[in-house]
């Protein structure tokens, strides 16, 4: 871990375990804490927690609920949906095409 990097915190909900799993350890391996849940219930627990960035996939609506409960400073919605899109831009949460990103370009474009 590069010692100018103090620790920071993401939160990833995604309702794919492969994808959380792969993540987590990416981002681990590169000094990063990091928590994930599969479901809104799993993200309830963590909505005490302050994060640095929280990538939610969109979970077929519930994404924006995750957005509402979690307290992270920058958010991002992963999503192909345009209804999302619009969604997602009215709230103030940056919205990505999950088809067309990876998460670990996310965190390097907005923690890095």
């Amino acid at each position: 871990m590069e010692m100018n990097r103090k620790l920071k915190t993401i939160l990833i909900v995604d309702d794919d375990r492969e994808i959380l799993r792969g993540c987590k350890l990416n981002l681990e391996d590169k000094g990063y804490v990091v928590k994930t849940a599969m479901t809104l219930e799993e993200a309830k627990k963590y909505s005490d927690e302050k994060f640095d960035l929280a990538i939610v996939d969109g979970l077929e609506g519930k994404g924006f609920e995750v957005c509402d409960i979690i307290n992270a400073k920058r958010k991002v919605i992963l999503t192909g949906e345009e209804a999302y899109i619009k969604t997602a831009k009215e709230k103030g949460i940056e919205v990505y095409d999950r088809s067309k990103i990876k998460i670990g370009d996310i965190v390097k474009w907005t923690l890095d």
